[in-house]
């Protein structure tokens, strides 16, 4: 089979395609940030998912460590297939000759199919019922009507 893309010492290498998202990942772990660019909207959307799923699952206290990383790996696929949905939204645009041809939309959509099956895994693993938020103990039950019975009132 012949090696597809730009050889190794081209710099076309360095700054297009998957190539080029590979190494702005890695890039911003080496400098201790999220891998998720919250700067795009994909990026924003993933977050936000995130921080979704934390809060149905009952707040960062009641998550375990194993649940917390697979979120984390849930939110980086979904930013993942986000930003390819994007791509190929504005390739078909460049591109809309394309739009009526079985092939090229199968092809695209094929590369998206992984990232798919990766997400319906990780949904698996943190399963699909929304916890009831964590029971509030007497002490803190009766430490809150003593804060409202204090209040006068006008």
């Amino acid at each position: 089979m012949a090696k597809r893309g730009a050889p190794k010492g081209n710099s076309n290498r360095m700054t297009h395609g998957l190539i080029g998202i590979q190494s702005a990942v890695a890039r911003r772990g080496r400098r201790g940030r999220d891998r998720i660019d919250k700067r795009s909207s994909e990026g924003r959307e993933a977050l936000d998912l995130r921080s979704g799923l934390i809060a149905d699952l009952g707040g960062l206290e009641s998550v375990t460590t194993a649940e917390f990383a697979v979120i984390v790996g849930f939110s980086e696929t979904w930013w993942l297939r986000s930003m390819q949905y994007n791509a190929i939204a504005r390739y078909l645009k460049k591109r809309p000759e394309l739009r009526d041809n079985p092939k090229v939309i199968s092809t695209m959509f094929s590369y998206v199919a992984p990232i798919e099956e990766k997400i319906a895994r990780y949904l698996q693993l943190l399963g699909l019922e929304k916890r009831p938020p964590p029971v509030k103990s007497l002490e803190e039950i009766l430490s809150e009507s003593d804060d409202t019975d204090n209040v006068e009132v006008d």
